[in-house]
């Protein structure tokens, strides 16, 4: 793939159509550039003729690009309506070989629509069908390979990414090949290609075993044990885990058409070194050295003692662990709460004679300090620095007057003690450590002002308390974690580029994930990614043959709104819960807002944890009135029809005309017995084909289904964008009475 960001030496002419072509073809033919096999004007028509380009676009702009690369024809077209001059193609073509090497245009659909024109399998025709027809020559040597989740919201245009990787000697080189992208109409929108030329693929022969490649990885392997907070289960929780220990020198490998990448350890196949993608040999990693505070010193939790301290008690505490002088003058004092929990934060800021200022922020509730800062009014004048051992120093002796009782449960990240001066290192990381293992969630950090010593400024981010934690001695062994790891991350023979000066492809024994994002749950053995899986997703979804919802399940699954566990099941019948359900409307439809605190004190009530996987999008729904202040109180409740209508049409901003219910018809037999204030979302769900009624009853105490669910939320993808046709009634029944 060319970047065009990325040309190191390249000369570019943005021209009018009117003698374009001439100019480019003299420029190509110069001999400080690599001669172009086809001129300016066979390259665009080749391209028109390939791509159909209509009459109404006009060829707006042409570049000419050279690079180690090669040398390409860049082609911009526009349309020429003035109300659609966004409606765009942008074309590069090489001009040694004529393959387009990257293709763009917008999508024509204006949003997302239910029922899809073109389904996946459609889509993958046509894909099929363009790769044949734009890399001829390239197609027979390569593999399609299954397509990733969708990104971004349900309301935009859907679109289907086919990734083809390169094959040589029947093994990948996924640093080659080519993208095809097709939209829900079956146009063509993007192509991406990459194909490497002047490189020698050398044959699996005179390589190691595979045998002997487990053996070298299997010596090179160390992980780390660890506590790490995880999604899992619907909540987010600490767990004891296994991890690879951070490899911040390792370049990676160039992937772009595979769909995952090369993990560590890569293993040069000719010669058994473990290397990265600059040929840098990479070391064993080592696991990192915990020291405390005060080795032996006692182990105190600092969080989860409630004291609930008053307003005197926070400001002793503060002046106290701060040392404030008696002489300074409190400025301010002011009382917050958390939110959703409710803990109760005081803000207290003292000034000096000097104006020198500092603040301070307690919370009342559990008795810990969150936050400070020293401000000088003056910048100190000396040219004196301390050396990084003062400056440790100074670090341990803070946290020690503010953690006494937790001395040997908290350490410090130090730089190393033989820095020389000038590369002093001043902001410091410090980390629980809990039963011996660190605690990778909760830490906090503060900055040390190298010309005075002093810390002038911390954050401490502790929430655990004694029960989130596991013993070590209940988890399995550093042995059998290993074991497993290798069984999980096999290694595969794998062709890499390297990232040097002159590329160079080179034969890898290598897993085929990103293991360095990845952990090991030390208790069930399952493997635990928080970020996020990348992993391709499963066309075949086993338990919705049959199911007039099946289009509309495999759409949520392809974007990740909805699992397919490892059987291909989604279980289509599982009632939701009002947690699952807020999610799933939250993330079709908008972005959640991040946590946000101090927001409504009223909300000190709700059970909505932020340990909860989906607490920002319950956050947001709330924020956005799609959900009434008590639903916060119990989120694992299985939610109800009529509830699950309220939320859908108050996200499409109907809200007002919900007060309404004498305008609201529902041809339902038991709409007499709803209530008045239930009547006018359901009739709007029944209307808009939301929710159907079943067997001539809407029922609006039963539970919603996943396969009903995934139905209403393809409906209302829909709906979003229709704007004034919001009301067209998709079961031919007007809402409005």
């Amino acid at each position: 793939m060319k970047n065009k960001m990325a040309i190191v030496s390249s000369v570019m002419m943005i021209l009018t159509m009117t003698g374009s072509t001439t100019v480019l073809s003299t420029l190509a033919r110069a001999n400080s550039l690599p001669s172009a096999k086809i001129s300016m004007t066979q390259a665009e028509a080749s391209v028109k003729k390939i791509f159909s380009i209509p009459n109404e676009y006009r060829l707006q702009s042409t570049y000419f690009d050279t690079s180690s690369n090669g040398s390409y024809y860049d082609l911009s077209y526009a349309y020429t309506s003035p109300d659609k001059q966004s409606h765009y193609m942008d074309i590069t073509i090489s001009a040694i070989t004529g393959l387009v090497t990257n293709f763009s245009r917008d999508t024509l659909a204006s949003g997302f629509v239910y029922p899809l024109p073109t389904s996946q399998t459609q889509a993958q025709a046509l894909a099929i069908a363009w790769a044949k027809k734009l890399y001829p020559q390239e197609y027979s040597q390569v593999k399609l390979l299954p397509m990733l989740p969708n990104t971004g919201l349900l309301t935009q245009p859907m679109s289907y990414q086919f990734n083809f990787e390169r094959i040589e000697n029947g093994i990948p080189a996924p640093f080659d090949g080519f993208s095809i992208t097709i939209d829900q109409n079956g146009m063509l929108i993007g192509a991406n290609q990459n194909w490497t030329s002047g490189v020698s693929f050398t044959k699996p022969q005179a390589i190691i075993s595979p045998s002997q490649a487990n053996a070298i990885e299997q010596k090179w392997l160390k992980l780390t044990e660890a506590y790490t907070n995880q999604y899992q289960n619907g909540t987010n929780v600490y767990r004891m885990t296994f991890s690879l220990p951070n490899l911040l020198s390792a370049s990676s490998w160039n992937e772009q058409f595979g769909t995952q990448a090369v993990g560590l350890p890569s293993i040069q196949a000719t010669n058994g070194r473990v290397i990265d993608a600059n040929l840098k040999p990479i070391a064993s990693p080592s696991t990192p050295l915990i020291s405390p505070l005060q080795p032996g010193g006692p182990t105190e939790f600092p969080f989860g003692h409630v004291v609930h301290w008053t307003r005197a008690q926070a400001l002793s505490f503060a002046q106290k662990t701060l040392q404030i002088p008696a002489t300074d003058h409190l400025t301010n004092a002011s009382q917050s709460q958390t939110y959703p929990s409710g803990d109760t934060q005081w803000t207290f800021t003292w000034a000096d004679a000097k104006h020198n200022s500092v603040n301070t922020t307690i919370d009342a509730t559990n008795g810990t300090l969150q936050s400070f800062s020293y401000n000088p009014a003056t910048p100190v004048k000396t040219k004196s620095k301390k050396t990084q051992e003062q400056i440790n120093q100074a670090a341990i002796n803070f946290l020690k007057q503010l953690y006494p009782q937790d001395t040997g449960g908290i350490t410090v990240t130090l730089p190393n003690k033989n820095n020389k001066a000038k590369n002093i290192v001043t902001d410091l990381n410090f980390q629980l450590v809990v039963h011996g293992l660190l605690d990778q969630n909760d830490s906090g950090t503060l900055y040390v002002d190298p010309k005075t010593g002093q810390v002038t400024s911390y954050w401490g981010g502790f929430t655990a308390t004694p029960k989130d934690f596991a013993l070590p001695s209940q988890g399995m062994s550093l042995t059998k974690a290993k074991q497993l790891w290798l069984k999980d991350f096999p290694l595969q023979l794998v062709y890499g580029i390297t990232q040097t000066n002159s590329p160079k492809v080179v034969l890898l024994y290598a897993p085929t994930q990103d293991t360095t994002s990845l952990y090991l749950d030390a208790l069930t053995g399952n493997l635990l990614n928080p970020y996020g899986s990348s992993n391709p997703m499963s066309t075949e979804i086993r338990d919705t043959k049959g199911l007039v919802q099946a289009q509309a399940i495999a759409i949520l699954a392809q974007y990740g709104l909805i699992s397919v566990d490892s059987h291909g099941d989604v279980h289509p019948q599982q009632a939701m819960t009002r947690e699952e359900f807020v999610n799933l409307v939250v993330n079709a439809l908008e972005k959640p807002h991040p946590i946000l605190y101090n927001v409504f004190a009223a909300s000190a009530n709700a059970t909505t944890s932020s340990q909860q996987v989906s607490y920002n999008e319950m956050q947001t729904a709330f924020l956005n009135g799609w959900l009434k202040q008590g639903s916060l109180r119990n989120p694992n409740v299985l939610i109800t029809r009529s509830e699950a209508a309220q939320i859908m049409i108050r996200a499409l901003g109907y809200a007002a005309i919900l007060n309404h219910p004498s305008i609201f018809q529902l041809p339902a037999k038991d709409a007499s017995q709803m209530a008045s204030a239930d009547l006018p979302a359901d009739a709007l769900a029944y209307g808009l084909g939301l929710i159907s009624l079943q067997n001539g009853y809407f029922h609006p105490n039963g539970h919603l289904t996943i396969a009903d669910a995934a139905l209403a939320i393809v409906r209302v993808a829909t709906a979003y964008n229709e704007g004034q046709h919001l009301f067209t009634s998709a079961n031919g029944v007007g809402a409005l009475g």
